[in-house]
């Protein structure tokens, strides 16, 4: 069974916070087997057969786009995993400087790797319509925003977007 939780985005990509602090949580937060969602939703019972989530998908330069997270679980277990991702959305978060610190070192590390001109599908790539230059330009902005942003600013934006509530916005099994 596969769920869907969202809610309407905080940031546009204009927002000076999109390319630093909103990437960082979401790495922090959502990416790899060892993110937050992951961990709080594998512990104990287990059950969970994919999980994952996402800040800003789909803003533009005028829109915020959606926060969400996603479930895949064993049918039957759709009240456990609700009841589980409200826990989760709903827990204060405190960061440790390591954790930005790795999130920081992959995406510059990914930056960096995806302003090859032969790489024009990157991470950040879908702003500039595949123009690697004009992405290329911009490199030394998106490391800077990922230097400069700290672990207070993205403890700060996740337990923003923990005390707003998301809704199940589908299940398909």
């Amino acid at each position: 069974v596969t769920m869907m939780f969202g809610k309407p985005g905080t940031e546009s990509r204009d927002d000076y916070d999109y390319d630093g602090v909103r990437s960082l949580a979401q790495c922090v937060m959502f990416a790899s087997l060892g993110s937050r969602f992951m961990k709080h939703m594998r512990e104990g019972t287990g059950g969970v057969y994919y999980c994952g989530g996402f800040y800003g998908r789909g803003a533009t330069h005028r829109h915020k786009g959606y926060h969400g997270l996603i479930v895949k679980c064993s049918p039957g277990e759709e009240d456990a995993m609700i009841e589980r991702v409200h826990k989760f959305i709903g827990t204060h978060v405190t960061l440790e400087d390591s954790e930005v610190d790795a999130a920081k070192r992959t995406l510059i590390h990914s930056v960096k790797l995806n302003a090859n001109p032969s790489n024009v599908a990157g991470f950040w790539e879908s702003r500039f319509r595949g123009d690697s230059v004009a992405f290329t330009k911009v490199i030394p902005t998106i490391v800077g925003k990922l230097d400069d942003a700290t672990t207070e600013q993205v403890e700060q934006y996740i337990n923003l977007q923990a005390s707003q509530p998301y809704n199940v916005v589908g299940i398909a099994v």
